[in-house]
């Protein structure tokens, strides 16, 4: 029921996140390095790439304490990293594992309201001001 829901309301979700998406970029896009795609998907995540793997752990905690928790912790970890791999050659892949280091997804699901993106918005560049 859920699925054919998401179905039958693809398009008006899809708008709201795209309008999420046009507020994130005009307030954050000069700021952080936005992940982009020319892909038509739905929006799934909103990627953000930070300078360090610590400043990403202070955001982190800042944004918890603001009741903020952002999604997109499954991929802390390149997945050539993971156990189930432990048998294939290793591979050194530095660059999947920096940027799995330094990512956040911000929010950006049907229901979040436009002032709260703005609020959250707010924090990161209060953050990035300070760091």
């Amino acid at each position: 029921v859920i699925g054919f829901n998401h179905l039958v309301n693809y398009k008006s979700y899809l708008k709201h996140k795209y309008k999420i998406k046009k507020i994130y970029d005009k307030f954050l896009g000069k700021k952080l390095k936005i992940f982009q795609t020319k892909s038509k998907g739905n929006l799934y995540k909103y990627i953000c790439i930070l300078k360090s793997s610590r400043q990403k752990i202070k955001l982190i905690n800042i944004l918890k304490k603001n009741k903020i928790f952002l999604s997109g912790d499954v991929y802390s970890k390149p997945l050539h990293e993971y156990k189930i791999f432990k048998n294939f050659k290793k591979k050194n892949l530095p660059n999947s594992s920096d940027i799995c280091s330094r990512h956040i997804c911000l929010p950006i699901y049907y229901g979040l309201s436009e002032s709260n993106v703005k609020k959250i918005s707010s924090i990161i560049l209060e953050f990035l001001k300070e760091n």
